[in-house]
């Protein structure tokens, strides 16, 4: 996955840290981007046409010892990024009213060139996100 920024600048880094902004969230291979599924709370991926315009922004914030996920959306309540039921295998990753810290990690190693290749875990866990390749499909663990 990568985070495309959405003002000027082209890096995503501030001193080797992500720093915070709004961002789209792309899977870079299969070119789809993040949102939440149009049935459910569920985060799903969407072509860039189907994203339609003001969507699949993503505000990226510090907390704690990771940084909140949280939907902006204009006119609706808060949605932060949180597992759905649990973090099992295939857990779907959801929106919550309540912000949870997820692990970000910036990906150095000379396959991305051109991007700043990132990885979303839950805490200091091994689960990340699962980006699917295909559209309106679920994220999950």
């Amino acid at each position: 996955m990568t985070f495309t920024s959405t003002d000027s600048s082209s890096s995503i880094l501030e001193n080797g840290k992500l720093k915070p902004g709004v961002y789209k969230i792309q899977n870079l291979y299969a070119q789809t981007y993040l949102d939440i599924h149009e049935h459910s709370r569920e985060l799903c991926c969407h072509s860039a046409q189907d994203l339609g315009e003001g969507r699949g922004l993503w505000e990226i914030k510090p907390l704690g010892g990771g940084y909140t996920v949280q939907r902006v959306e204009h006119g609706k309540p808060e949605q932060f990024c949180a597992p759905m039921a649990g973090l099992e295998n295939k857990c779907a990753i959801s929106v919550a009213a309540y912000p949870v810290a997820w692990r970000v990690e910036i990906v150095n190693d000379g396959l991305h060139r051109g991007f700043e290749y990132v990885r979303i875990y839950w805490g200091t866990t091994k689960r990340l996100w699962d980006v699917p390749w295909g559209k309106s499909t679920r994220v999950r663990f």
